[in-house]
């Protein structure tokens, strides 16, 4: 599946922007679901590779697992996409982009953090696949908590420096997110 920035452009203009906060935004990627759909097979494919590099090791998982945009390239689309909304929401056009994926298991959280450095101009998540109770996103933004409800083909922009976490997975299935930061 080859997406190019030609089609984004075109799947962005058919998007409404939705604001959560003056800062926290959420779009849906129209047509996902064959996108999410080689992102989670490739993925799986790949978490366990001897050349996956993880990181972040809490509450019993890594909360970080790099695996290449050279092998599951269909990610490319989403950091171009991103890459685009950022452009959209602050007028300034991004240079680069870096992604992980977090795998969250029956029972795992993600810990509260921000993405704080020097040369980011926001963070993101992608959703790729969602069951029902699997964790929401919690965002503090002046000192009030801000709870958004992952829907898969949704990303969910913010600035880097807000702290935020994942509640618990309640679900039975995994969970698997995208976290992106975009920048100069």
């Amino acid at each position: 599946m080859q997406h190019n920035t030609e089609k984004i452009t075109m799947i962005n203009s058919k998007l409404k922007l939705e604001k959560i906060t003056n800062t926290i935004f959420r779009y849906y990627v129209a047509q996902s679901t064959s996108l999410n759909s080689v992102i989670n097979e490739k993925f799986l494919n790949y978490v366990n590779e001897e050349n996956t590099r993880k990181s972040h090791f809490f509450e019993g998982r890594h909360e970080n697992i790099y695996i290449s945009s050279e092998l599951i390239s269909e990610i490319k689309t989403v950091l171009n996409f991103g890459k685009l909304c950022v452009e959209e929401i602050t007028g300034e056009t991004p240079s680069q982009s870096g992604l992980w994926f977090n795998y969250m298991q029956p029972g795992h959280v993600t810990l509260a953090h921000s993405h704080d450095e020097a040369d980011e101009i926001y963070s993101a998540v992608y959703y790729v696949r969602v069951p029902k109770n699997s964790g929401d996103l919690i965002i503090t933004e002046d000192n009030k908590d801000i709870t958004i409800h992952p829907k898969e083909g949704t990303l969910v922009l913010f600035p880097p420096s807000l702290v935020h976490h994942v509640t618990v997975n309640n679900s039975k299935s995994a969970r698997l997110s995208v976290g992106i930061n975009i920048g100069h």
